[in-house]
């Protein structure tokens, strides 16, 4: 910072402005301008005390207001509150803002200058977090719990990790919470299907974590699901949205699940030891309810009244069966016309002998799709041979 006090101590020591200049460590042609500045406002040596370089700088160049009167203003929480609606574009609200300032007599910034105004007012106020009013049964949002649970193995006693999948409907703030011994696909998929059970119905839009069970890519130009995922979300009629890398608050409602998860359910059952997946789950459903039937301390009602006499008519009614998850292998069929998949033998007609076929194999049934133009039938009854 330029040391104006001192520059205005040596002019009145007679300094010359080149000597001045290099003991202050600035330019000749600053010296001039703070000399030229402090003749037009009276100002000398000596200077009080308590006027510093800062209180002197402000004097010498007090700050300028570069707004023009004739221009409409812009109500910059109103911008702030509709970009948070659904849909709602920089464009269109520039576009309702110039109506409003013309119909006032106002001419209204350009929309360059209304959207730099706007940001500058947003950095400005770091600590504004605007308040998202969610709809019924529009999201939900879901994610992992950080912190694992143990169960002990009735027959080594070994301690088994746990990890606890969360679902959470934005609008009543309603969870559900199962764990699971891996955070693999299965898991994943199978943690949606019963929470969508769970609920009573499903919601149109999805948003998870950018985790790759979930998301195999997320960037500016392009979005692809997992391919189970998809599959899971297209037999429900519903869709991905996943999150913003690095911006949990994309999904806060669901963050804050986690942690009341991980607060009163987690940490209130870490000294029981469980025997068994089913004997923890159930343990912590009891936790969970406990948690949805607890009244609110800012709102009436409670997650359990909200979903039942609110959410839940608005919610998307589930298909007539759950979603199964499916395995896919392409296999080559054998001069015996049996195929193998998971350790066993499965016959396939013998007009398929040294065709490629793909095994689409779900828990109770496994069919298969011949990947030849010459296929008539694509799912068959399967008849096992027996473990190799």
């Amino acid at each position: 910072m330029v040391r104006y006090r001192e520059i205005l101590r040596l002019t009145a020591l007679g300094i010359s402005q080149r000597g001045i200049a290099g003991s202050v460590g600035c330019s000749k042609t600053t010296v001039q301008e703070v000399q030229r500045k402090a003749a037009a406002l009276r100002l000398g040596w000596p200077l009080p005390e308590e006027m510093g370089d800062e209180a002197l700088r402000a004097r010498l160049y007090p700050p300028q207001d570069r707004s023009d009167a004739t221009k409409a203003e812009i109500d910059h929480e109103w911008v702030q509150r509709e970009m948070g609606r659904r849909g709602v574009t920089m464009t269109l609200l520039w576009n309702e803002y110039a109506e409003r300032a013309v119909l006032a007599g106002r001419t209204p910034y350009m929309y360059s200058s209304f959207c730099h105004r706007h940001q500058r007012w947003v950095d400005a106020n770091p600590e504004v977090v605007m308040h998202i009013e969610w709809r019924p049964g529009e999201w939900c949002q879901v994610d992992w719990c950080g912190d694992a649970m143990r169960v002990c193995d009735p027959d080594t006693g070994e301690l088994l990790k746990a990890y606890v999948f969360v679902a959470d409907l934005p609008f009543s703030a309603y969870i559900y919470a199962e764990a699971f011994y891996r955070m693999d696909e299965r898991a994943w998929v199978e943690g949606h299907v019963r929470a969508f059970s769970e609920f009573g119905g499903s919601t149109p839009l999805v948003a998870p974590d950018n985790l790759k069970t979930g998301v195999t890519r997320n960037t500016i130009d392009k979005l692809i699901v997992n391919e189970q995922y998809r599959r899971m979300l297209e037999h429900y009629g519903r869709a991905a949205v996943p999150t913003r890398v690095r911006r949990p608050r994309d999904k806060g409602s669901v963050e804050g699940a986690v942690l009341i998860v991980e607060r009163q359910a987690i940490a209130a059952l870490r000294d029981r030891t469980f025997t068994s997946l089913s004997e923890l789950n159930q343990a912590l459903w009891e936790r969970v309810d406990e948690i949805n039937s607890r009244p609110f301390q800012r709102r009436e009602g409670s997650r359990d009244s909200v979903l039942s006499g609110q959410e839940r008519a608005c919610l998307q009614p589930l298909p007539p069966t759950p979603y199964e998850l499916v395995d896919r292998e392409t296999v080559t069929v054998n001069f015996d016309y049996h195929v193998r998949f998971d350790g066993r033998y499965y016959s396939v007609p013998f007009t398929h002998v040294r065709r490629d076929v793909e095994v689409v194999a779900t828990r109770s049934v496994v069919p298969y799709h011949a990947t030849g133009s010459a296929c008539a039938s694509t799912r068959a009854a399967t008849r096992p041979m027996g473990p190799t």
